[in-house]
This record gives structure tokens, sequence and C-alpha cells, in this order.
């Protein structure tokens, strides 16, 4: 029985050994038939100068299979949406892998990235002192090492967003515009401020609720005085009314309720002009107290300190 299992494993493993080469040259020859199509479809749509779609597809196909001519198509697509940068790095690229594969073709993709850097605007980030330890800056998008701070980055025309972040500080980021004219700017990233601890954090976010509590307190008990004034005041108009009938010529008069509601009404008067503005100050008072509290900041963005530079042009690149 022992000799069968051997001799069964033995030819299910020959089998599994020859048919994955043949597996993989299928799945091979998919992605290439599927990068020719998405290849022909982008160079239609280049034709029609339909420059976003046809650079969505030739993307596509040079990830299913990278190819020189490919990536020569998507520095035009590229050029022809405006986007300076990724029209050079597709040239770029593609002069790599034509060298890598002594493709004849090298010379062009050179000397289309030549002619497309006087074009090149770029951004630089710098720090005012050194970056906190893991620092990672993100520029439109695309994460970047401590290495290239402060080298000029060419970017595409249009909003660009710098972002800085780095473990134990509040994050930073700015959005700056990038015109299609050969710029260089140069972004002054600020220290990055310490992020508050999270027991600190709690503490002051209930200390802020707790003077907002005492704020609107204060301002509930002015409102109530106001109003007492004010009750207080329609009463003392209501008595000297009276009063004045029963008695139109003052205290000078024989009918003595008449003369005790007027004093009545004057005596609520008087404490009704204290009580308004004094109720009126103390709910200022709380609404003073209530906008002027605030919570704990968690985070902090920071406008740029954005300056233009001399024409400078990054020509190192990378994958």
């Amino acid at each position: 029985m022992a000799p069968v299992l051997a001799a069964g494993a033995a030819f299910a493993f020959a089998l599994a050994f020859a048919l994955a080469p043949r597996a993989a040259l299928a799945q091979t020859s998919t992605h290439t038939a599927a990068a020719e199509v998405l290849f022909r479809d982008g160079r239609a749509l280049l034709k029609e100068r339909r420059y976003a779609e046809a650079c969505d597809k030739l993307v596509r196909s040079h990830e299913l299979e990278p190819a020189v001519g490919t990536l020569l198509n998507i520095g035009e697509c590229s050029a022809g949406q405006g986007k300076t940068a990724s029209a050079w790095l597709a040239y770029r690229r593609a002069f790599a892998l034509a060298s890598e594969r002594h493709d004849p073709r090298a010379a062009a993709a050179d000397e289309r990235s030549l002619a497309v850097e006087p074009q090149l605007s770029t951004v630089a980030v710098s720090f005012e002192g050194p970056p906190a330890p893991g620092t990672r800056v993100v520029l439109g998008g695309e994460p970047f090492t401590p290495a290239v701070l402060g080298e000029p980055i060419p970017v595409d025309p249009g909003s660009v967003t710098v972002a800085v972040s780095a473990p134990g500080r509040l994050p930073w980021s700015t959005e700056l515009e990038v015109h299609a004219r050969h710029e260089a700017l140069v972004v002054h990233v600020p220290a990055l401020e310490r992020a508050p601890d999270p027991a600190e954090l709690a503490h002051a976010r209930d200390a802020a609720a707790t003077r907002r509590a005492v704020a609107l307190g204060v301002g509930a008990a002015g409102v109530l005085v106001a109003g007492a004034g004010a009750v207080l005041g329609m009463q003392a108009i209501v008595k000297i009314r009276d009063g004045n009938r029963g008695c139109p010529y003052g205290n000078a008069c024989g009918d003595a309720a008449a003369v005790q509601e007027s004093q009545s009404g004057r005596g609520l008067a008087d404490a009704s002009t204290v009580l308004i503005p004094v109720g009126a100050a103390v709910a200022g008072l709380g609404a003073v107290l209530f906008l002027t509290t605030h919570g704990p900041r968690e985070g902090a963005r920071v406008a740029a300190d954005v300056s233009p530079q001399g024409a400078r042009v990054h020509v190192g690149w990378s994958w």
C-alpha cells in the first residue's frame, strides 16, 4: 500500500510541476493581451485629444506590462493635460527602461524629457530647525522621505497640498497654487507643536465644559434679575397710575390710600431701575464667559510661508 501512495504522490508532484509553468504562461499571455488592448484604446483616444481618458488606459496598460512605447505615450497625454511634471517623469522612466533593454528609443525619451524640463514648476519643503523624529511629509498626496527635504520636487500645475506630521506632534498642512510658468516655490514649515497628553486633554475638556456651565448659569441668573426688574417696573407703573387717579395733586390730598399707592409705585420703580441694568450686566458677563471658553486644540493648520526662489529644476528622478 505504501509504494502505491508514494507513486501517487510522485505523480501528483510531477503533474503540478508540469502544469505550473503553463499556468504562469497563460496568466502572462492574458496580461499581455489586456495590456495591448488598453494600449491601442489609449492611442486611439490620444489621437482624438481625449487626454485624460487616454492616460487612464495607458497607465493601466503599463501596470499590466511595462513598455517603453506605453511610457512615451503617457508622457504625451500628460503633456496634453498641462501636467508637465507627470509628462517629464514618464519620459524619464521611458529613458530608463529603454536604456535597460537597449531600446533605440532611449534617445527620443531623453530628448523629450529635456524639452519639458524648462517648463517644470517645483516645490521644496524646508523646516525651521531639525524635523522632529519620525516626521512624515506628504506633497500632493505622495509621501517623501527626509532625504529629499529641501530639494525642489517637480509638481503638476494646480492646487498642491503639503501635509506634515510626526509622532506626538500636532499635524501641520497648507495648500498652495502652482502656476504653469516654471516657478520654484519653497514652503517653510514651522516647528511642529507638541500634542497634548490625553489625560491633560480630557482635563482641559472637563474644565471647558465646567466653565461653559458656569457661564450659562451666570447668564441665566442675569436674565432672571433683569426680568424681575421689568416685572417690578410694570407693577410700579400700575401703582403710580392708580395713586394719581385717587390723588391727582400728589401728597397734598386727603386720600391716604392713594398716597400710599403712589409711594409704593415709586419704590418699585426705583428697584426696577436698579435690577434691569444689573441683570443685563450679569447676563452680558455670562455671554462673554461662554464665548471666550474654548476647548483644547487637537489639531493645527497654519498658513504656510511660501516664497519663490530663483529658477531651479530638479533633474533627479525616482520610481
